[in-house]
């Protein structure tokens, strides 16, 4: 997208607000709303706003993913919704190293396979989204799952320049398209 068309962006499981944050800091005309269903995290997000001076422009929204966002419309829908949800399956919740322990569960743990919060996103996420927005989501270890469970969509996987990956794009015209996958698949939670 090009930059100057960016008008509203969504943090979805936004946590510290370190993403959000940083869209709102990089791009000075730009609303950014952050959402989390943790309050704990919230404050941690509020703290942050303040400590960069953005409180004119970013909102704090406790939500269970889309749920107290509102129905945006026309120029109130989002051009962007960048998410970094909990993607961590049941085996790897068992598995992982100490460290992650200090965070708490809910920040990791999303179901049998990790997708949970991923596919009420892929489901919701076009009524949110601009007719020429896009929705950029990280998923981590849990690509290869997410792209077996879909492998006739066409996501865009994120090269980065420092090394990462597990970071795709859906355009909203995509998620419409393949809507009764993602439907089916919440469903089938």
């Amino acid at each position: 997208l090009d930059p100057l068309e960016i008008s509203r962006v969504l943090d979805l499981c936004t946590g510290s607000g370190c993403i959000g944050l940083a869209v709102a800091a990089h791009l000075p005309d730009v609303d950014v709303d952050l959402a989390d269903i943790s309050p704990a995290a919230l404050r941690i997000a509020a703290q942050n706003r303040a400590l960069h001076g953005l409180e004119d422009r970013v909102r704090l929204i406790e939500s269970d993913l889309f749920a107290a966002i509102g129905e945006p419309v026309g120029e109130l829908a989002y051009d962007v919704i960048v998410s970094n949800p909990p993607y961590v399956g049941a085996a790897e919740m068992e598995s992982l190293p100490d460290e992650y322990r200090h965070e708490p569960r809910l920040a990791f743990a999303a179901g049998e396979t990790g997708l949970d919060l991923v596919m009420r996103i892929l489901r919701d996420a076009p009524d949110y989204l601009s007719d020429d927005g896009i929705l950029l989501v990280e998923v981590g270890n849990t690509d290869a799952t997410l792209m077996r469970r879909f492998a006739n969509v066409p996501f865009t996987w994120i090269d980065f320049e420092h090394g990462g990956s597990g970071v795709f794009l859906l355009r909203r015209d995509q998620l419409l398209e393949y809507h009764p996958l993602f439907a089916e698949a919440v469903a089938d939670l």
